[in-house]
């Protein structure tokens, strides 16, 4: 997956017309399967040896890094995006089909 989006980035952009801003985003994106299966790998290994502090530590580390991420973004979004940006958000999502596809895959 990692590769196909790294391979596909610059046409998967030109075809559903978003701006050129969204290149690091998307190899954003694409690097994350990556890292997951990795860590995931990690984690299976350190189970298998029956030790779970490894894991433990990194699943509280990942939980409070998403909280504090979540309330972090929740408050920038906030305090900076109306209500009328968020309406216009959703009114150009509507109007776009291939954001019901790739919300579909």
């Amino acid at each position: 997956m990692t590769i196909v989006l790294f391979a596909g980035v610059n046409h998967i952009i030109t075809l559903l017309k978003w701006p050129e801003e969204t290149y690091w985003g998307l190899i954003g994106l694409g690097a994350a399967p990556l890292i997951v299966s990795i860590m995931s790998a990690f984690r299976g290994l350190f189970q298998g040896h029956e030790n779970m502090v490894p894991t433990g530590v990194s699943m509280i580390i990942e939980q409070f890094a998403r909280v504090v991420f979540g309330i972090g973004l929740t408050w920038f979004l906030w305090t900076n995006i109306t209500i009328l940006d968020w309406l216009l958000v959703v009114q150009h999502l509507v109007q776009r089909p291939e954001v019901y596809l790739l919300l579909y895959i």
